[in-house]
C-alpha cells in the first residue's frame, strides 16, 4: 500500500508553526529537515496514513500560518 505525505516549508525558526495542526486519526508529524538547495527554510513532512489529501480545515490552517511558505503532497 502506498503512503503519502504532505511536506510543508516553513520560514526559519518556525519550528512550533505546526504545533496545533489539526491532525486526523494515524496522521503524525514524520520528520523536520533544513532545504538541500540552499534556500533558508525548513521542512516538515506529515506522514497522512490512511489518506491520500489534506481536508479543508488543513488546508485553511497551511494557508492563513503566516510561517508558511508552501506545502504539497508526495
Amino acid at each position: 500500500m502506498e503512503t503519502y505525505r504532505l511536506y510543508v516549508e516553513l520560514k526559519p525558526d518556525a519550528d512550533m508553526a505546526l504545533a496545533m495542526f489539526p491532525l486526523r486519526e494515524g496522521q503524525y508529524l514524520a520528520e523536520g529537515y533544513e532545504a538541500e538547495d540552499g534556500r533558508d527554510s525548513i521542512f516538515v513532512d506529515i506522514e497522512l496514513g490512511d489518506y491520500t489529501d489534506t481536508t479543508a480545515t488543513q488546508e485553511q490552517y497551511l494557508n492563513t500560518n503566516p510561517a508558511v511558505i508552501s506545502y504539497g503532497i508526495r
